[in-house]
């Protein structure tokens, strides 16, 4: 029980941080975003549940539906094939999270979603760098600020 009590702290301040820079990145590259966007009335009408994802980005007029996830490779549940696949957890992540929310793009218009998954040790899942990269371009498009310049300095380097 110790050990839960502990650990469960340090999880959500790896997850909580990660949003927060997800969220100071949007701001540097002038978009709109919430935290934790709550359903509308006509998503509740239109049958969707309660999911929240942690972050919703207005780009390219699109609503991009982001759910941020910390996975540790060193888990015993993750290690043996960790060990041999690179960014392993990060995929499996990835795909439990597009399981979670496959329904979400489909009925709703205009909006898409996004697991952004990274690795304690520092690995980042494809899709990661693919809203990176889409926040550098409007960050360009809309602020002049170059794509490299934005990626490097503000964002994680590839």
């Amino acid at each position: 029980m110790y050990r839960k009590a502990i650990k469960r702290p340090l999880v959500r301040n790896r997850h909580n941080g990660l949003v927060n820079v997800l969220c100071g990145l949007a701001c540097t590259a002038g978009l709109v975003w919430a935290r934790e966007p709550r359903p509308s009335v006509d998503d509740l009408r239109m049958g969707l549940d309660r999911r929240r994802p942690d972050v919703w980005i207005n780009l390219y007029n699109k609503g991009l539906y982001v759910d941020v996830s910390v996975t540790h490779p060193a888990c015993p549940a993750y290690c043996k094939t960790a060990a041999k696949t690179p960014l392993y957890c990060a995929q499996k992540r990835e795909a439990v999270k597009i399981n979670k929310y496959k329904d979400y793009e489909s009925k709703q218009e205009r909006k898409a979603f996004c697991p952004l998954v990274m690795e304690t040790f520092g690995g980042r899942g494809k899709r990661f760098n693919e809203v990176l990269h889409l926040m550098a371009n409007e960050a360009e498009n809309t602020l002049k600020i170059p794509r490299a310049e934005f990626v490097c300095t503000k964002a994680i380097c590839d």
